[in-house]
């Protein structure tokens, strides 16, 4: 309900027109919750956040509330602990947004998050520079993908699997590793094993497998195995 009310306040303030950004609601609606501290709305609100983000980086590159929504989601994992989707909500802001009004805030949490992965603050300076350089969309969700998976954490499989799955559906090429690293993981393995078992260097396009296997039994099995292995 409290969210409720807040959009409908945001809404008026941004005047009743035809059309409403709805990018530059959400971001002032992360802000006011960011600001409150409410962590019940900030939660509730991630998922809509992340579509909103798909708008961006995917249709509405040039928003001009676009680096708002970014860096605030970024703050808004923070602030529900969340390390490991803090932490590539702020590369993701690095590599998708078209302004530096936020980037020392992003900065400073991604250096907070990071020591949770044993990330020093020069290692994390190094990623955000090379995030910046990135010019073409594939690469950029590229490397995206190789951060995520460096985090060796279940806490971005599904952040992992919805990129694969939304550069498919916007036609974007990604190299054959990163499906392997997801079909390892679909299929029960610890992201630890399933990183070792990646072969990072190929890159040629598309593996897939419809091989999955409901054999729960056989799947932890196979990790335990493979945890005793490496």
């Amino acid at each position: 309900m409290k969210k409720i009310i807040v959009f409908i306040l945001l809404f008026i303030s941004f005047g009743l027109k035809a059309q409403v950004n709805y990018i530059a609601v959400e971001a002032k609606y992360l802000s006011f919750i960011n600001q409150q501290n409410n962590l019940d709305l900030i939660k509730d609100n991630l998922r809509n956040s992340e579509m909103v983000v798909d708008s961006i980086i995917f249709l509405h590159p040039s928003d001009k509330y676009a680096a708002e929504v970014l860096a605030n989601l970024t703050y808004s994992y923070f602030l529900a602990k969340d390390y490991a989707l803090t932490f590539v909500s702020g590369i993701r802001y690095f590599l998708f947004s078209n302004n530096s009004d936020y980037e020392q805030m992003v900065k400073r949490i991604m250096i907070d998050a990071g020591k949770h992965f044993h990330y020093s603050a020069v290692q994390v300076n190094s990623i955000i520079v090379e995030a910046r350089s990135k010019g073409r969309e594939n690469d950029k969700l590229i490397y995206l993908l190789q951060n995520a998976i460096s985090l060796k954490t279940r806490k971005v499989s599904s952040f992992i699997n919805h990129y694969i799955f939304a550069a498919e559906e916007h036609s974007l090429y990604l190299p054959r590793w990163a499906y392997q690293y997801a079909y390892f993981i679909n299929l029960g393995i610890g992201p630890k094993c399933a990183y070792k078992m990646t072969n990072f260097t190929d890159n040629q396009n598309i593996f897939r497998s419809t091989s999955y296997t409901s054999d729960l039994n056989t799947l932890q099995k196979i990790n335990v195995f493979l945890h005793r292995l490496f």
